[in-house]
Formats: structure tokens, C-alpha cells, sequence
């Protein structure tokens, strides 16, 4: 049986995978990284502030000189590719302390880091083209070319993954507007996952508090895991034993996702026929 090529959407992020004798990597470009110095505490004492830049700069220590005060910096890198999974750590940035006597200081400052995440390997132009037998993407239908089928194969919710100690941990279901007050780790708005939760926070009044925005489901749960914020996850991101987090359900209203398998119209070969048969049972199971 000729092996099966399949593409995969993870969250926004897609990774392609041909199970075949060599399996290729996928690669996500991250591009436009933009840094934002926010909440420093005290803000009375924050002399200079970039704002969101490439080179985000904060100072303070109230010298009369500011060329003499003391602070952070940001310098975003430019267009940095990544093979998925990585094989080490990649760099986003880079952070550097400028470091002066002071006259007054702060005791915390947040950094929010921005980045447009784009993935090279495009699964329906890969089915469209032939190049892949099965892609499975995540959002709205979407916009199928002739040639292309797609079959629904589920919708799920999504659900706020909290710090097994964070008190919303014990709760069955919390309102949106109950993350009102509470930092954010999310997708981008501009992604479909995205877009499913911003309008859901819109419809609950919500304007939601984002620290850090990441196109990946994994990283946004080690955030929450190491105390950054609150993600909202579609719930199969937690399925089985997480050590440290828990996932709450959402309500009024519940924010879903529609998960599809885009296939050739024309007829499937043995092996996609079959594993699409496979996926189906595993989803009903």
C-alpha cells in the first residue's frame, strides 16, 4: 500500500508531515516582532517608555541626564524561520539591562512581545496540488477550490486553562467576563482560533487583557504553567493528565471550533481511505 502523505493544522499553526520513507519538516517564519514594556510598577517612576517598537526601550532613575538612567531593552530579530518541532531554542530577541545609579526605581515591569507567525507549507494548496493525500485544518469552513473536498470531523469548545492553584481551578464553568480582570496569553486575534475567541469575548463585553500573544498551543499552556497568564484553549488541547494546569469550561458564551479533512475530490487512494476510516472510529470512540 502506497504510504499515506498527510498535513496537519495545530491551533493556528500548521506543521506538514509526510509519512513516507522521509518525513518533512514544516517551518513557521516569524516576522514584524514588536516588543511593549507595560504595568511597571510604579509607573510614577518610569521616565521613558518606546511604546511598541522593534526596539522597545523603558527607562527610569530620574537622572537629568535620561541618557544616564537605567533600564531595559528589547531589540526584536528580524525574520527568524523555524523548523517544527525546533531542534533547540530560537531566538525572538534580544534583552539587554542598562544599568546607572538611580535616584528612584521600579519593582516589576511585564514585556509583551508580538509577531505576525506564518507557516510556509500551505495544507489545502498541498491538497489542492496533489502534493498531500489528507489535510486536517481547525477554524470556519474554509474556502474550498475546485477539486477539494472537506468533511467535518468535529466541533469542540474551548476552555480557560488555569494554574491548578489559581482559584478558578475549582469551578466547574466560568463566565467570559470573568477574565475581565486577568491577564492573557493567546493565539493572534488575526488567526481563526483567534478571531473565534475575540468575538466571543465581544459578545460577553469582554475586552480581553493580553500579555503575550504565541501561534502555539503548547507554548501558550508552559506560559500559563510558569505563572504568565491565562490561555483559552479548544478543550482537546488538554485532554489526559496535565501536571499543574486545569481547563475550566467557558460559558455565556461558549466559544467552538470546527475541525475538517480536506481531501482530492477525485477518488482517494487505499491508504487515505483508510485512514480517514481510522480517524473517524478514534473521533467516536
Amino acid at each position: 500500500m502506497k504510504p499515506i502523505r498527510l498535513a496537519l493544522q495545530s491551533s493556528a499553526v500548521a506543521v506538514c508531515l509526510m509519512l513516507a520513507s522521509q518525513a518533512n519538516a514544516g517551518v513557521v517564519t516569524f516576522s514584524n516582532i514588536l516588543g511593549t514594556w507595560f504595568n511597571a510598577n510604579p509607573l510614577a517612576n518610569i521616565d521613558s517608555n518606546t511604546g511598541t517598537s522593534a526596539n522597545a526601550q523603558v527607562r527610569w532613575g530620574g537622572a537629568a541626564n535620561i541618557a544616564n538612567d537605567s533600564g531595559y531593552n528589547f531589540l526584536a530579530s528580524g525574520t527568524t524561520s523555524v523548523t517544527v518541532p525546533p531542534p533547540q531554542g530560537f531566538t525572538l530577541g534580544q534583552f539587554s539591562h542598562v544599568n546607572f545609579p538611580v535616584g528612584s526605581s521600579i519593582t516589576g515591569i511585564d514585556l509583551e512581545i508580538d509577531a505576525h507567525v506564518a507557516v510556509a507549507d500551505a495544507i489545502l494548496a498541498a491538497v489542492r496540488d496533489g502534493r498531500t493525500d489528507v489535510g486536517l485544518v481547525a477554524g470556519p469552513t474554509p474556502p474550498i477550490p475546485a477539486g477539494v473536498t472537506a468533511e467535518r470531523l468535529y466541533r469542540e469548545p474551548f476552555v480557560a486553562v488555569v494554574r491548578a492553584e489559581d482559584p478558578l481551578a475549582q469551578q466547574l464553568q466560568i463566565a467570559m467576563i470573568d477574565l475581565k480582570d486577568r491577564p492573557l496569553v493567546l493565539v493572534p486575534a488575526s488567526s481563526p482560533t483567534g478571531a473565534t475567541i475575540h468575538a466571543a469575548c465581544a459578545a460577553a463585553g469582554l475586552t480581553p487583557s493580553v500579555r503575550i500573544t504565541f501561534d502555539s498551543g503548547e507554548a501558550l499552556r508552559e506560559l500559563v504553567r510558569a505563572g504568565v497568564g491565562i490561555t483559552i484553549l479548544p478543550a482537546r488541547y488538554l485532554r489526559g493528565p496535565q501536571d499543574g494546569l486545569r481547563a475550566v469550561r467557558l460559558v455565556r458564551p461558549t466559544p467552538w471550533r470546527e475541525v475538517f479533512a480536506l481531501r482530492s475530490s477525485s477518488e482517494p487512494s487505499a491508504a487515505a481511505s483508510s485512514f480517514l476510516d481510522l480517524l473517524r472510529k478514534q473521533l467516536r470512540s
